[in-house]
């Protein structure tokens, strides 16, 4: 057996892992003060998403049959303790000709509550594509998934007060699939993204953040739709204009006593098949 592939594989794991332990070295010298945020040991957070397509012509008819067919049930589901939250989002704006080919342009969010499967909450839910042409209402379903939220990186909003006025970013991230790669990109929003972000919510800068990693996708319209962690972050419209870049080097120096581009550098490779839409909750349709 040749184990020098082997052994070169466990160095390069070792040499990873003490890298992103020590990540606050500065001169060649470690900061002892780095805040460096525990692994949560509570209840894993669930969600079950569904990215949609709708015709943006029957837009009024589309969220009127959802209003009427699903948030009975989705209201029942939050009365018997299965469901604890659930949002529509609008996705208004993307980056990305990938989004674009596949016309995505709704999202529903559903948080389950502690102890339920998502499975279970599908079968009850029965959310199902709807391909009747002459139907004002008819929709398509893209992708239907299970996320779990990364531990240090579930952030609700401190009130929801003024939601109407939020622009959601939501980023559909294909980081590259390895158990390596992911398992490295976990470590990294739990240990320094989760809590820099989580930060910015309590200060008030940001009105929420989760980040979620796929755990097992139920049905998947087209292979290209290749994305394995979705993030969602709120954004003030007071704060639209400000300098992210420096506010997040600011923070990451405040919170981490250390570089934000040393940290950054770390991240594992992602596909371009990645992309970001901007979009708005659809208040009627939101169970809380």
């Amino acid at each position: 057996m040749n184990t020098k592939p082997i052994a070169l594989s466990v160095i390069l794991a070792v040499l990873t892992f003490l890298q992103l332990l020590c990540i606050s070295c500065r001169e060649g010298e470690i900061d002892k003060n780095a805040k460096i945020a525990p692994e949560e040991t509570d209840t894993q957070r669930v969600f079950v998403s569904h990215v949609i397509y709708a015709p943006e012509a029957t837009e009024h008819e589309f969220i009127s049959y959802l209003q009427n067919q699903y948030l009975p049930i989705w209201r029942k589901l939050k009365d018997e303790n299965i469901l604890h939250e659930l949002s529509v989002f609008k996705l208004t704006k993307t980056d990305s000709t990938t989004a674009d080919r596949h016309l995505l342009n709704y999202l529903i969010l559903a948080q389950l509550c502690p102890g339920i499967k998502a499975r279970d909450f599908l079968k009850v839910e029965n959310l199902t594509t709807n391909p009747v042409a002459k139907d004002s209402s008819s929709f398509q379903i893209l992708r239907t998934e299970e996320l779990h939220c990364v531990p240090n990186a579930y952030f609700p909003a401190l009130s929801s007060e003024g939601v109407a006025e939020i622009t959601f970013l939501v980023e559909f991230i294909a980081v590259k699939d390895s158990a390596q790669f992911l398992k490295e990109y976990h470590d990294l929003m739990n240990v320094y993204f989760g809590p820099l972000n989580g930060a910015l919510v309590k200060e008030g800068k940001l009105y929420n953040i989760y980040m979620m990693e796929t755990m097992e996708v139920f049905f998947q319209m087209d292979d290209r739709l290749t994305w394995n962690q979705i993030h969602l972050s709120g954004d003030f419209p007071e704060y639209k204009d400000l300098d992210w870049d420096s506010l997040y080097t600011d923070s990451f120096v405040r919170i981490f006593s250390c570089e934000l581009d040393s940290v950054w550098a770390l991240l594992p490779p992602t596909l371009n098949t990645s992309f970001d839409c901007e979009g708005r909750l659809i208040e009627r349709l939101h169970v809380k």
